[in-house]
This record gives C-alpha cells, structure tokens and sequence, in this order.
C-alpha cells in the first residue's frame, strides 16, 4: 500500500514539474487583469481584432488573441499575421547593424559610398552628407511629407526604382535636423540588398527570420492572406469598415511586413536577452545608454519623453496599428497588434500605444494606464452633425437646381439672374475648395488618395464635391436650355411679321 501511494506521489510530482516547465510563465503575470484590461480597450477605442503578448525572464509568460480577424468572424490567434507598419522598420536597422557587426559597412559612411547613383535634387554635396547614422536617426533632411507621395506607393516600383525616385527629391530641411520619414529606411533598404548582394526579403529572411524561428512572417500580403492574415479595418462614420490597404515593394524595408504575435515574441526575447537567442548573436548593442536622433543603443528603439525608461517602436497604417515595447532593465516587454488604426482618421483618438504600457504595467506590478477614448466618440459625433448639414445642403442644392431654377428661369427678374449667377459661383468656389482641400488634409495627390487611402474625410470631401459639381452643371445645362428656348420663341414670334 505504501508503495502505491508511493508510485502516486512520484507520478503527481513528476506531471507538476513537467506542466510547470511547459506552461512556466502563467503564474508571472496577473493574466486576468490583463484580459479585462484589454477587452475595455477594444471596446474604447473600437478595434476588431487585437494579438497580444507578454515576454518576461525570457519566456512567453501570456500570449492570446482578442476579437475577430475579418469579417467572417474568424478568431484572432496568436498565430495571426498582422500588418507591422513601421515597427518593421526595425528588422531594416537590424539588418544594418549586423553588416556593420561583420565590417561590410561603416555607419559613419556617406550613403553614396554603398549606392554611388543616389543624390539628392538639392546637389551632390548635400547627399554626400547623408550617412547611414543620418539614416537611421531620421537627420537626413527628407521630409515625413516625401514618403507619402504617389510614387511611394506605387506597387509596381522596386527599391532600386525608390532610389532613382528618392534621388530627384529637394530636400525640405537641412541635413542632421531630425523629421521622421519612410524614405530613410527605403535607402537602408537598398543598402542592404546592394551589399549582400541578396534581395532585401531574401537578406532578412535568411539572417533574421529563419535563424529566430519567425515563420509566419511575410514580406508580400498575397502570402499573408494565404496564411490567414487579419484583415484591416478603418472608421467610416464611427463604425470599422473592412479595408485594403496597398501594399508595395519599394517600401518593403520601411515596415511592409506581416508578423504574428507569435513570432514576435521570439523576436523581442532577442532583444531583451542583449542580442542573443540561444547561442546565436544577431545583433552588438553600440554601448549601454548611447544615444542619437530618434533611437538608442540598437538604433531602432524609439527613446524619448512618450517612452521614458522604456524602448520601443509603434508601427501603423490607416487599417492596422501595431506597439513594441519592452523595459530591458527588467527584462519585460510586450507586443501588441490590432487590425485597426482610428488615430489615422481621427487625430485625438488614442493608438495602440497606451494599451501597450498598460499591460506592460500590469506584467511588471504596477497600476496600468488609465484608458480613455481622448474624446474620439465626441469627434465622430460632431464629424457626422457636420457632415449631414453639408450633405444637406449639396442634396438641396442640386434639387433646387433641377427643379426650381427652370420655374424660375420664366421670371424676367434681374435679382434671380444675380442670385443665379452668385449660387453658380459658389457651386464652382467649393468643388475647388473640395478638390484642393483633399491634398491639403492628406498631404497627397488625388491619385494617390484615390488609390490607397481612401477614408471617411476622402468619401465626405467626394461626395460633397460631386454633388456640388453635379448642381453646377445643371444649373448651366438648363439655362443653356432656357435661352435657347426663349431664342427660338422669338425667332418663331418675328417670323411670320418678316
């Protein structure tokens, strides 16, 4: 009997020691803080779907998926692939950092020496000032404005194109002054490809990707589709409407990339284990505490007043919003990644970036960051009472002009033909106003914005402009219609007295 209660013991002791060690990080994190914290978040600032997860003491100690992936309702897993944005520009400076490692690149180094075709339109003197520190610090005098032109965008460009585009850009600011911009990593980019002499994707994919396990991460969205990515979404009146978002080659290394949370996880526990994974060195920090520009230590960590003893890297497009953020002292960090993007429409909606320090908040002990909306419900509500006066009175507009102005064009009224002529004028006054307001608020072309960046201001400014258009061509149609009619009566009228 002894020896069977005995056997038992053994056995119950072994299976705790065994599930302990494979489920080790469940008991480091308050997991069921954590899950109302992001279940209120989702529902304050709305997001559909959102992948998280917590790394501490260089394990998984949460990862879980939130809420649904697209429209049919599919779950979101930690498995799914998300749209990084620009938080993937950290496996271009990653990249970067590892040629300089093996001394196939100085960072002090003009770019011009890796890529002797670049320039810039402001001389060759100013882009022989351009470095690869210029470039990673965001000091190299191209403007935020610049990657979001129409070229940049364009699928079909490839990053030896983007360099053939980048070098006809006059730049906006002197050279060292620090102004975020896609078209820096664009370069860094090119210079990985041209000095592997590897294909940017083939590069990361080989050095970083495959050696860290980062299976499910894809630099084409054809892919990522096809392993079940989440599908973005952005606010259309309040509510997230399923969009696509272009997805183009030249600006692969500037965060066009899918990733899982998953997968990220690995890739952060990298990070917090001083560059190592295992025994495999990906990456020498420059020295504790170095900093320039935007970024510190590994020149991809985003420092400064919003991140404080933290480091980090948020990444976003106008569907998707993605947060890396990791506190190295304590070797605790976080990944987050939604398929929504409000702050992208809506400027003092909140990002992800909060939801991010309040769960890292709660992983490290500590009070988690109060969640607010920033008054993103009160400025979809006035965007809609605004939006519905407009609308209201194009519609009225364009009735009158089909229905009323003929009945009035049978009134000899020298006041109906000024009140006639002034609402004609103000007809043209504001579909220019539309057509130009548009780039001013975007900051691109109708091409571009018609293209890829279609959103709820964009569907507004059209259909107010179209309306209005449609109103003054009616308008001239039917008193074209109306003098010739009176002509033809006065000719028929002196007729038959000829």
């Amino acid at each position: 009997m002894k020896t069977t209660r005995l056997s038992w013991f053994v056995l119950i002791s072994l299976f705790l020691l065994l599930t302990s060690s494979a489920f080790p990080a469940s008991a480091q994190v308050d997991i069921p803080t954590i899950d109302d914290y992001i279940e209120e978040a989702m529902q304050t600032i709305p997001i559909p779907g959102l992948a998280l997860v917590v790394v501490k003491d260089g394990q998984v100690a949460y990862m879980k998926g939130y809420g649904e992936a697209g429209p049919d309702g599919s779950p979101v897993t930690p498995q799914t692939p998300f749209h990084l944005g620009s938080a993937g520009k950290t496996f271009t400076a990653l990249a970067i950092m590892q040629l300089a490692n093996q001394g196939k690149v100085e960072l002090s180094a003009p770019v011009k020496q890796y890529l002797p075709e670049f320039t810039v339109a402001n001389g060759e003197e100013v882009a022989c000032k351009i470095t690869l520190i210029k470039l990673l610090n965001h000091q190299s005098g191209f403007s935020r404005m610049d990657g979001g032109q129409s070229v940049a965008y364009d699928p079909g460009k490839s990053l030896d194109d983007m360099v053939e585009w980048i070098s006809t850009i006059e730049q906006k600011n002197p050279v060292g002054k620090v102004e975020y911009s896609n078209l820096n990593f664009i370069l860094l980019g090119a210079v990985v490809q041209r000095v592997s002499e590897m294909d940017y994707r083939e590069y990361v994919h080989e050095n970083i990707l495959q050696p860290l396990g980062m299976d499910n991460t894809y630099f084409s969205d054809v892919e990522a589709e096809q392993n079940g990515a989440a599908q973005g979404y952005q606010m259309m009146f309040g509510f997230p409407a399923a969009v696509d978002f272009v997805f183009p080659t030249g600006q692969i290394p500037a965060g066009f990339v899918y990733s899982s949370a998953e997968d990220m996880a690995k890739y952060l526990m990298m990070y917090l284990n001083d560059g190592f994974l295992g025994e495999e060195q990906f990456i020498q920090p420059l020295g504790s505490g170095m900093k320039t520009g935007y970024f510190t230590e590994y020149w991809q960590w985003i420092s400064g007043k919003a991140y404080g003893e933290r480091r980090g890297h948020e990444g976003g497009t106008v569907n998707f919003n993605s947060q890396i953020l990791y506190e190295p002292d304590r070797q605790t960090g976080v990944v987050i990644l939604t398929n929504s993007h409000p702050s992208s429409d809506f400027p003092n909606a909140p990002s992800v970036n909060p939801i991010a320090n309040g769960v890292l908040n709660i992983a490290l002990g500590q009070h988690p960051v109060p969640l607010s909306d920033g008054g993103f419900r009160d400025d979809v509500l006035h965007r809609n009472l605004v939006s519905g006066v407009f609308l209201a009175i194009a519609l009225a507009d364009l009735i009158t002009s089909l229905v009323v102005w003929p009945k009035l064009f049978k009134k000899s009224s020298r006041f109906l033909k000024v009140l006639f002529f002034f609402l004609l004028g103000l007809d043209i006054l504001v579909f220019l106003v539309f057509l130009i307001g548009v780039p001013i608020l975007t900051g691109l072309g109708w091409i571009t914005v018609l293209k890829y960046f279609i959103s709820e201001r964009v569907l507004l400014f059209g259909t107010l402009g179209i309306l209005v258009l449609f109103s003054a061509v009616a308008k001239l149609v039917l008193r074209f219609q109306f003098e010739k009619t009176k002509a033809g009566i006065r000719i028929s009228v002196k007729s038959p007295a000829g």
